[in-house]
């Protein structure tokens, strides 16, 4: 008991700290490019400091030897659990994209702000060309930028179909993909399963504060990360590149099975 009450409360003061330095940023940080630099960089600052309070390690399996992370590029990544973002932002500064329906979440959405998400309309297609012009320009400015393709996190089980729409960002912006697999691999030395998947994964239907009050209560969790080459996206269609990302995720990503 007193080691998850030393956790829930050494998570909330992390998170204070955060917001009060990202809110500094976003006030004396005038040059937008500027201010999106720094503030990728505070949550890359702060996400292994937050993992280590988790209880959460993980490896990263770079099959390109340091190459793919190196440039203006759309990292495209299966997403199952809200923790997926803070294991990324360890890797190195990134801006993530989101839908805005996060961004009126109540705590959530002010965190992910501070954070630098860019927040997308998912759903009204006559929004949907400003919105691959706005990811178009973050990634001309040379960021890293985050897209979950799963448009959600999924149960765990298999890898959801990818939306096409906002690879167009890339295309516009002449920026590589980079297909990234993350997987659970471990909760407290046993295997992950479709018995305990829950106490990590995180989708439609499950409570956040209760599904967080769970994870704390666990002492080691690992994940693995798979980095693979990156997709030139000239001369190639969304279908196409599409295609090759879900291909290297999906046969890294082997699901978690009931039994």
């Amino acid at each position: 008991m007193l080691r998850f009450l030393f956790k829930l409360l050494a998570s909330i003061y992390l998170v204070i700290i955060f917001a009060v330095i990202s809110l500094l940023t976003m006030v004396f940080y005038r040059n937008k490019k500027n201010r999106l630099e720094r503030i990728s960089r505070n949550t890359a600052l702060f996400s292994p400091i937050l993992l280590r309070i988790m209880g959460v390690k993980f490896k990263v399996m770079d099959h390109t030897h340091g190459k793919s992370l190196a440039g203006k590029s759309l990292v495209v990544a299966n997403h199952v659990s809200y923790v997926d973002v803070f294991i990324l932002a360890a890797i190195r500064p990134m801006l993530f994209i989101s839908s805005v329906e996060l961004s009126n979440a109540l705590f959530v959405g002010h965190v992910s702000k501070l954070g630098g998400t860019v927040f997308v309309e998912r759903r009204k297609y006559r929004n949907l060309r400003q919105e691959i012009g706005n990811i178009a320009s973050v990634l001309d400015q040379g960021f890293i930028v985050v897209l979950f393709p799963e448009a959600g996190t999924s149960d765990g089980t298999a890898l959801l179909p990818f939306r096409p729409s906002l690879f167009e960002a890339a295309i516009k912006s002449d920026a590589d993909i980079v297909p990234v697999c993350i997987r659970y691999l471990k909760i407290d030395g046993q295997d992950l399963s479709f018995l305990n998947k829950d106490h990590i994964v995180f989708h439609g239907g499950v409570r956040l504060v209760p599904h967080i009050i769970q994870l704390f209560r666990h002492h080691d969790i690992e994940a693995e990360v798979n980095i693979f080459d990156r997709i030139s996206t000239r001369g190639k269609g969304r279908k196409e590149l599409v295609s090759k990302a879900y291909k290297l995720i999906f046969d890294c990503y082997p699901g978690i099975m009931k039994h």
